[in-house]
Order: C-alpha cells, then sequence, then structure tokens
C-alpha cells in the first residue's frame, strides 16, 4: 500500500543506507548477550552484557560487557618460544602482559583466568576494570603503558 510503501525508505544508493542507519538509531537497539564463548588449544574467553546503539554517543554505543579469558599464560609462554624463530610474534608479547596486569583474577570452567568488566559510557569513556581505555593505548613505549596498568591500583597486587 501507498502507506507501507511511505514508512519504509527507498533501497537505493547511499541515501538508502543514511534512512536505515537513521531508523536504527532512533530505535537505539541493544545487543544482549547471554553468553558467548570461544576456545583453542591455548585460550578460552566467555562474553556476556549488553550494548545498545546510540546516536548520541561519541562511540555510538554504551553499555556493558564482561570479558572472562583463561589461557594467557599459556599464550605468553608461546609467543615467547614462537617469536625466537619468527621475530614478528614479538610485537605481540606486550599485550598479553598487559592483559594479564589488567584482568581480575576468577574463575573460566576448571581453571583460573582474568576477568575484565568493560564499560562504554553515554560520554564516550570506555573503561576495562575502571582503567581508562586512553590510558592503555600504547604510545610506542610499552614499559609505559605496563606501568600504567600496575600503578592503577596499588592496593591489589598484579602478576605479569
Amino acid at each position: 500500500t501507498d502507506a507501507e510503501s511511505d514508512a519504509m525508505p527507498a533501497a537505493t544508493g547511499a541515501s538508502a543506507e543514511n534512512k536505515m542507519l537513521g531508523i536504527m538509531m532512533a530505535a537505539q537497539p541493544t545487543l544482549k548477550v547471554s553468553l558467548a564463548s570461544l576456545a583453542s588449544e591455548l585460550v578460552q574467553m566467555s562474553l556476556t552484557g549488553a550494548m545498545t546503539v546510540d546516536a548520541e554517543s561519541p562511540t555510538m554505543s554504551r553499555g556493558a560487557v564482561t570479558l572472562k579469558i583463561a589461557g594467557l599464560d599459556q599464550v605468553k609462554s608461546y609467543l615467547d618460544t614462537q617469536s625466537k624463530t619468527d621475530q614478528s610474534l614479538k610485537s605481540y608479547i606486550p599485550m598479553v602482559v598487559v592483559l594479564r596486569g589488567l584482568g581480575s583474577d576468577t574463575q573460566l570452567g576448571s581453571g583460573k583466568a582474568k576477568e575484565y568488566k568493560i564499560i562504554a559510557a553515554k560520554d564516550g569513556n570506555v573503561t576495562i576494570n575502571g582503567t581508562p581505555w586512553q590510558a592503555l593505548m600504547m604510545s610506542g613505549n610499552e614499559e609505559e603503558t605496563v606501568n600504567t596498568v600496575k600503578t592503577k591500583d596499588k592496593d591489589k597486587k598484579r602478576s605479569y
């Protein structure tokens, strides 16, 4: 009917994409994750939480998710060993060190894991376990990034 065709944007060109994006932004849909998991020989991960599309947020989203990762010690050992023959793997070692230091101790399945509470605020600020995302971005100085993680919570001991 004419009323239905007026309610649906034309399916042609960039204007159709913009209209669909506008409809989605106005509706503010929420992606809810009850449990998503990933497992490999070295690592196991789980994710729960919800994120909402929010056109008023600089990140276009807001919400919170919890990520658990088990096996970071094994990943670090693997990278240490394999980077002896493949130098390109060395660049991933600081990231694993930061992940281990930033995470809170928890369980995943029957093993120990690290937990990351990721919060995306409406104002665009993103934190991981209370640490601003911007503070975690490597500025080319890997030691500086690791020290940021080490000193963010002086009352807690961190293992690297």
